[in-house]
């Protein structure tokens, strides 16, 4: 039987059970969770890929009497430990060669799994991702899901990809990497400022994302209140000022401040500062590209996606019709540079004092 909820098509066949006992908490989700009622003709969902798993998620079904659920896995357990083996190889490492290599090996497996032609899910990165760098308060992921699911996606993948961009730019300092990572995070915290992030500010925010510099017009346009307008362009400054409550957290300080200028442009009429790139460090343009390959929209993981997710929003970024306006031709270069050598490459080991990574 097949079924089809809230975006998510499959068939009775394709489900397994979980107990309550078993779901992981305190991570994000790599399953798709749906209880089906004794009729078997619809299914609820419950949760899905790609949220935060709280007890209090667990805790609400166990008091209902519910012992077991159903699961549509979306990310094998496999592939994200093989990113968080290679992470901690990273993190471990005892010199700079060893830390280099395990960039090597993480970057080819993120270039079979999200650059070939694969089945892949992107959320096999998010999670490893998420479970090594995330150090923000609990707050920030709960405002997130509960304010704006468009929003909690864009954070989940932009941060996921400012990592992989760092270690495509030759950044293996793990330290570095937690904090761009969590910098990235906060990029449109500003946003939920606003008492409701309608669907006009979603907009406005996607024409920015697609034309640089033509966000502003649709708000306008709209007629939308001074107080969206103000949180469209303040929201760096937003961001980064939340960053700076929580400054405890970051190994380098100044990593928190380059939230600010990720509205910059190449000339020197991006938003808030109106700096031009000769003025934007390679941290900044980082999150630049980071925040401009991930749509406006809530991601609903799925099989398949990685490809989706990397090369084919990479392609669209790289050909946008005012991509000239933003400082990425560095990052362009690289990616296709790093991408292309993962792919020609059959397999890496790694050995090192601390651990032996096998071939890809």
């Amino acid at each position: 039987m097949e079924f089809n909820v809230k975006g998510i098509s499959f068939r009775k066949d394709e489900l397994s059970t979980i107990t309550m006992q078993e779901i992981e908490i305190n991570t994000i989700s790599r399953s798709h969770f749906f209880f089906i009622p004794a009729s078997g003709k619809t299914a609820i969902l419950l949760l899905k890929a790609g949220d935060f798993v709280e007890q209090e998620f667990v805790d609400k079904y166990v008091e209902r009497g519910m012992e077991s659920i159903y699961q549509l896995e979306i990310a094998h357990p496999n592939d994200s430990q093989i990113f968080t083996k290679y992470l901690n190889a990273l993190e471990n490492a005892n010199n700079e060669r060893d830390r280099r290599l395990a960039k090597d090996q993480i970057l080819k497996v993120f270039a079979d799994f999200y650059w070939k032609d694969s089945q892949k899910s992107f959320l096999s990165f998010a999670i490893a991702t998420f479970d090594q760098y995330y150090a923000l308060p609990s707050e920030v992921v709960d405002k997130y899901q509960a304010s704006s699911l468009v929003l909690y996606s864009r954070a989940l993948l932009s941060s996921a990809i400012s990592v992989a961009t760092s270690l495509i730019s030759g950044m293996v300092d793990p330290m570095f990497l937690k904090d761009i990572y969590n910098a990235s995070y906060l990029m449109d915290y500003g946003l939920l400022e606003s008492s409701d992030f309608n669907y006009v500010l979603s907009l406005a925010c996607e024409e920015e994302r697609n034309k640089p510099g033509e966000g502003i017009d649709i708000l306008e346009a709209h007629h939308r209140s001074k107080e969206d307008i103000n949180i469209f362009n303040d929201h760096p400054h937003l961001g980064a000022d939340y960053a700076q409550l929580h400054k405890e957290i970051f190994f380098y300080p100044e990593i928190a401040e380059v939230i600010r200028f990720h509205h910059e442009k190449v000339d020197g009429s991006g938003f808030p500062e109106g700096l031009c790139y000769s003025a934007l460090a390679d941290t900044e343009t980082t999150l630049i590209f980071s925040d401009y390959m991930v749509p406006y929209n809530e991601h609903i993981f799925k099989l398949g996606d990685g490809k989706i997710v990397i090369k084919e929003a990479f392609e669209k970024l790289k050909n946008g019709p005012n991509i000239f306006l933003l400082p990425l031709n560095k990052h362009f270069a690289n990616w296709q540079r790093v991408m292309s050598w993962a792919i020609e490459k059959e397999n890496i080991v790694i050995k090192s004092e601390n651990q032996t990574g096998e071939a890809a």
